[in-house]
């Protein structure tokens, strides 16, 4: 198992069978001249915590499995980013992509005329789908029913591109 020798009881507080968030403190051992614990953690792995940073302003709670879900979890909170990205998540990135990143094909027609994302859907892609939902088919696109409207709530629809086509403005061409 480890190289490390139980040691008798000494000064320290014994914390063999206490608990510390996730781990349970299950063995006393001297690691490097210093009192450590085998701890046996939540998920099944086990780990050598110093005795002060089980009992510390900043204890060890996890084997680190607790980091690795925060982080996982902050870094994905829906879910649709991943690949293969949803259809909606894909709409929502273009749509950010047209109006505000200059080197994207179709800027001109839109970040180029003064078309903008409003805040509520630049800043999450969750009230972007919550206001818009899923798309009713694969065939449906997202649409501005003013064409020269911000991208918001009251002027957006899922749409066929026959009817995009009805709506473009005059003299423009589709932007495929």
């Amino acid at each position: 198992m480890h190289n490390f020798r139980a040691t008798p009881t000494m000064r320290a507080l014994d914390l063999v069978g206490s608990r510390f968030g996730r781990l349970l403190a299950k063995q006393r051992i001297r690691k490097n001249n210093q009192t450590s614990y085998l701890c046996e953690c939540d998920c099944g792995q086990t780990t050598i915590v110093l005795h002060g940073n089980l009992r510390g302003r900043s204890h060890t709670q996890s084997c680190g499995c607790l980091q690795r879900e925060r982080t996982s979890a902050a870094s994905l909170t829906h879910g649709e980013s991943r690949s293969p990205r949803t259809p909606e998540y894909q709409s929502w990135a273009d749509m950010i992509k047209r109006c505000e990143e200059p080197t994207f094909i179709t800027f001109k027609n839109y970040g180029g005329r003064g078309i903008k994302v409003c805040k509520r859907w630049r800043e999450s892609y969750e009230r972007f789908l919550a206001d818009m939902g899923r798309k009713p088919t694969h065939k449906h696109t997202l649409d501005r029913i003013n064409v020269d409207g911000d991208y918001k709530p009251s002027n957006c629809r899922w749409a066929t591109w026959k009817q995009q086509n009805n709506n473009k403005r005059k003299g423009a061409r589709a932007p495929f």
